[in-house]
């Protein structure tokens, strides 16, 4: 098991904190961020100096698109361009509102948008008007991508492009908001290491595996094992 490394498909949920970026990107598109990206820290990257890279951007779509169409694009662009990123396709929903988007990732600099969005509008991406929030909103985002595994325990995964990343699969399907229920009682019992939580779903080989997306710095199996048996104890 330890040398297994498992390619998949997959999405992921997770509720943040979205704002509107005024000056970043073509003028007059759809472009926000997530500036706290893993609210289970609470006020971590507010109280702690960082860097000004772009963690999280996304760019708002005109057109529903799919995955293969984002794959595609972005192989594309990567062959004309040196600016470093990863895509996703997703959406936010927001102010009973759902927005359709292509997230970027890992760029450098918020001056990467603008030429990465045109790259992509080569490729066919239409980019929807501007979105300005007054203030910043909550917003349910749901990626599509994929995921790179290595089996870690029963049912539990480690990341492999994300070392602060790891997975643990639920018995059964749950909603956003019985997940978002469960994680507050696994929240109010846990008094160790900080963590964020997100839902995810994995098309494995032979079976669809609902899971708990766990984020945390202190990333290591006996911490997934401990917070599997929270979630367990509750299902």
């Amino acid at each position: 098991m330890a040398n297994e490394i498992i390619y998949t498909y997959g999405t992921l949920m997770k509720e943040e904190q979205v704002k509107s970026l005024n000056n970043v990107g073509i003028k007059g598109t759809m472009i926000m961020e997530t500036p706290e990206p893993f609210p289970g820290f609470l006020t971590y990257y507010s109280e702690t100096p960082h860097n000004a890279k772009p963690l999280f951007v996304y760019a708002g779509l005109e057109e529903e698109n799919f995955y293969e169409d984002i794959a595609h694009a972005s192989r594309n662009v990567k062959k004309k361009t040196d600016i470093q990123f990863s895509a996703a396709y997703g959406s936010i929903a927001m102010n009973y509102k759902i927005y359709k988007c292509i997230r970027f990732r890992y760029m450098n600099s918020f001056e990467d948008v603008e030429p990465l969005q045109r790259l992509f509008a080569e490729e066919g991406l239409t980019f929807r008007k501007a979105v300005t929030l007054n203030k910043p909103a909550t917003g349910l985002i749901r990626l599509k991508k994929m995921f790179k595994l290595q089996p870690i325990g029963d049912h539990m995964y480690q990341d492999m492009e994300e070392s602060k990343m790891a997975y643990i699969s639920l018995p059964k399907k749950l909603v956003w908001g019985d997940f978002f229920d469960l994680v507050k009682h696994v929240r109010n019992n846990w008094n160790k290491e900080l963590v964020d939580f997100g839902l995810t779903t994995l098309y494995m080989y032979d079976c669809v595996e609902d899971a708990v997306r766990v984020y945390s710095p202190a990333q290591r199996p006996e911490l997934i094992k401990e917070l599997k048996e929270q979630f367990m104890k509750l299902l």
